[in-house]
């Protein structure tokens, strides 16, 4: 084991008004920081924004219409960046846990693509990872943009087999 994926829902940082936190960056700082030390890196993976999860029981919606949820998910972005851009030999951003479905490919390619523009002024090597729709699935690779520099990866996860990589999931 070498790598941690560190997953985070945006209200461990911010409040329901987008009012930062700073106990909620300090625990993530934590987590990097131990990963540095335990010899591994780690991806800072944002697993629910305002107004979007990948969990319909959660409730959130509206991100990919709304340009205002839109601007609030650069924000906290270049927050993560002017934070914990100083650990890019050990850390990856990873954008957005498993959009969910294919009519978001285009609004979401271009949120990306602007999200990744707005980190770059910040740090311009640290890796990027961006998935596609069908919670990131494979299938959805062929529709994501062409990668914008050398340090975009796309991801998959790979689910199957189910039982197998679900044990005890509702």
């Amino acid at each position: 084991l070498d790598h941690i994926r560190i997953p985070v829902d945006y209200n461990l940082v911010e409040d329901e008004q987008g009012n930062y936190w700073e106990k909620g960056f300090s625990y993530i700082e934590k987590g990097v920081c131990w990963a540095i030390k335990y010899g591994m890196n780690a991806a800072l993976d944002l697993h629910k924004t305002f107004g979007y999860s990948f969990d319909a029981g959660e409730k959130e919606e509206g991100f990919f219409e709304n340009s205002g949820y839109q601007e609030r998910f650069y924000r906290l972005w270049e927050q993560f960046a002017r934070r914990f851009g100083k650990y890019s030999n050990h850390l990856a951003f990873e954008l957005l846990n498993e959009v969910t479905d294919k009519k978001y490919c285009d609004a979401w390619n271009r949120i990306s693509n602007e999200c990744i523009e707005k980190i770059r002024k910040i740090c311009p090597d640290i890796k990027i990872l961006v998935g596609g729709y069908y919670n990131n699935s494979i299938e959805a690779l062929k529709d994501l943009r062409w990668p914008v520099d050398e340090n975009i990866v796309y991801n998959f996860h790979c689910y199957e087999p189910l039982i197998f990589t679900h044990q005890g999931a509702y």
